[in-house]
């Protein structure tokens, strides 16, 4: 029988369809997808847009909870967004935190969730929120989760990976995700912060940013806050600097108290952030001055001399942190102070304690 017959016979089976790539065609549902398309808003001013994912790193207590709260609070006054699709999840906080906080959302209409209560398990939320998708209530709903942690292993690159592929679909569905996490406890090699976990969650997601902040002295009253974008896909900002008070006040007070601040604050905040990271990267050196200075009051000689036989630091880079924190009490960061003698004598004193420096000068001049 020839091909021809054979293909002629009724028994025949039809010949397989080839592959090809139509079936994952969409631009016969443009028209659908741009109903699901948001216009620009920002349920966080200027850092998180309304259809996105975005991941807020932070040191603990740098305020990235208490800054959250007051952008998305102030979000639901402003009319960009409805409270009611708010899904803030409190996973990270104390049985009063979370009495505290949800007050504060029961005044703006925004939902709280927190785990054990009402049997929520944040092991199930990447369940809960493919479900949103399939029964299409992910479209509009805004979810906070605080922190990323309690919901996957962020060093855990398959389940960080698994967790995000589960957040593109949440937002590919009109959702939005505001992930709160932490960055790591050491800075890199120039002192800036490094986002903790894999890569995965700024892989990701939409928009990304490092927050920093001083370290307030003892008399401050306020904390500056600087947020650095690192990654982004929408008109969001590229800095923003933030203040607030750290006295022992009432939350909302706290709250209230929240500014965002001009360019000219942010320069200060950005020179102070550095001041402090090199602050850190000097510790050592400071330490090893410090306790030289601890038993008195020294000349430069000795005291350069004193401390790198003690810490094995180069005099070389003694000298720079001896002349980096010399100062006084007013001036930040500041450790020790120095006098100079009529024979141009620079001698080294704790600024805690002056008046041993001041019997050593005078001993040394015969008074």
């Amino acid at each position: 029988m020839s091909i021809l017959d054979m293909a002629k016979a009724p028994d025949c089976e039809p010949p397989e369809e080839k592959f090809d790539l139509s079936k994952f065609n969409v631009t016969n549902m443009v028209d659908e997808m741009k109903k699901q398309m948001r216009d620009d808003v920002f349920v966080l001013d200027g850092v998180a847009l309304q259809g996105q994912a975005t991941a807020l790193y932070a040191k603990p207590n740098t305020g990235k909870t208490l800054l959250t709260i007051k952008m998305l609070t102030d979000s639901v006054e402003a009319g960009r967004i409805d409270g009611q699709n708010v899904y803030y999840v409190n996973a990270d906080d104390s049985f009063k935190g979370a009495v505290t906080k949800g007050e504060i959302f029961k005044n703006h209409n925004i939902n709280m969730l927190v785990p054990g209560f009402n049997d929520f398990d944040p092991k199930n939320f990447t369940r809960h929120m493919d479900q949103m998708v399939i029964d299409n209530t992910a479209n509009g709903t805004i979810i906070v989760l605080d922190t990323l942690k309690k919901f996957t292993n962020l060093m855990n690159k398959d389940g960080c990976s698994n967790f995000m592929a589960v957040a593109r679909r949440f937002v590919t569905g009109g959702g939005t995700l505001i992930l709160l996490a932490h960055t790591n406890k050491r800075r890199d090699d120039d002192k800036r912060l490094v986002a903790g976990g894999t890569s995965d969650v700024i892989d990701d997601a939409d928009c990304a940013y490092l927050i920093d902040s001083n370290t307030p002295k003892q008399d401050d009253t306020e904390k500056v806050v600087v947020f650095e974008n690192i990654k982004n896909r929408g008109n969001v900002e590229r800095e923003l600097c933030f203040t607030y008070s750290i006295e022992q006040r009432p939350y909302g007070y706290l709250l209230d108290s929240v500014s965002r601040r001009s360019g000219a604050d942010m320069s200060n905040a950005k020179a102070e952030a550095e001041a402090a990271k090199q602050f850190e990267k000097d510790e050592a050196a400071i330490d090893a001055i410090a306790e030289v200075l601890s038993n008195g009051a020294k000349p430069k000689t000795e005291l350069i001399r004193d401390a790198n036989q003690s810490s094995g630091i180069s005099q070389a880079v003694l000298r720079k942190v001896l002349e980096r924190y010399t100062g006084t009490a007013k001036k930040k960061r500041s450790v020790w102070g120095v006098t100079i003698s009529e024979h141009n004598t620079k001698t080294y004193y704790l600024l805690s304690n002056a008046a041993t420096a001041e019997d050593y000068v005078n001993a040394k001049e015969g008074y």
